[in-house]
């Protein structure tokens, strides 16, 4: 016994129906696919400036922090001292414990472009604490106040008790936006200086 299924005729057939996208909408398609990648792209760029900045600052402040510390650590040392002018001072220790050190601000041969802050102590090669610092660097001398609260700089070694560094450390930005920051250390004791010394 054999049994049949019966098939359906050719002529019978319901041609399938194509369907595509007419010009038109892939044309609309492109633009607003065009236009989030676009949004896109702009965001991921901006989050990437910003890490770089964030970065940028992160590490100028690791710098600076370090720079100023060192710089209050051997002024609380220092028994004395030698002023050179606004941009350099040399930093006497007591007897028996090393060398003078002196710290200074080193321009770069453009006035306009940053110098950088060293750290030399007597005898050793010079140190670079800070790259990239703005021309405005200064170093301030005082008085200890006196008994009305009036604060006064200091004209000359003998009176200056207190020390104040003043750098703004800058990264120029080739790729992404420049990037400055200020660091202004508290005034330093020159604690060891003998009174009237």
């Amino acid at each position: 016994m054999t049994t049949s299924t019966p098939h359906a005729d050719a002529s019978r057939r319901i041609p399938a129906v194509r369907r595509a996208f007419t010009l038109t909408e892939v044309l609309i398609a492109a633009s607003l696919s065009t236009f989030i990648l676009a949004g896109v792209l702009s965001t991921f760029l901006l989050l990437g400036r910003t890490g770089l900045n964030a970065s940028a600052y992160a590490e100028m402040n690791s710098r600076l922090r370090d720079a100023v510390e060192r710089f209050d650590n051997d002024v609380r040392l220092a028994t004395d001292v030698r002023w050179h002018d606004e941009r350099r001072l040399t930093l006497v220790p007591p007897d028996g414990l090393g060398p003078a050190v002196t710290y200074a601000y080193e321009p770069a041969a453009d006035p306009d472009a940053p110098g950088r802050f060293v750290r030399q102590v007597e005898g050793a090669p010079v140190e670079v604490l800070v790259h990239d610092v703005a021309p405005d660097f200064a170093f301030r001398r005082y008085r200890l106040p006196s008994a009305d609260d009036v604060e006064a700089p200091a004209r000359n070694d003998l009176e200056t008790r207190q020390l104040e560094l003043r750098l703004r450390a800058v990264r120029p930005g080739a790729r992404s936006p420049a990037v400055s920051q200020l660091a202004l250390s508290a005034r330093c004791v020159l604690r060891n200086k003998a009174p009237g010394a």
